[in-house]
């Protein structure tokens, strides 16, 4: 991996805050989903 870590960034690159949004929205569009099936929660 980078020696670089993302809290350290003095500005994040437009590539990055996009994947980062992305990847937000992918997760509560699938929390949504898996919600609404009503799937048991892990035991």
């Amino acid at each position: 991996m980078h020696g670089t870590d993302y809290q350290d960034l003095d500005e994040v690159p437009d590539s990055v805050a996009a994947a980062t949004g992305a990847a937000a929205h992918n997760a509560a569009h699938l929390a949504g989903l898996l919600k609404m099936g009503q799937y048991p929660r892990y035991e």
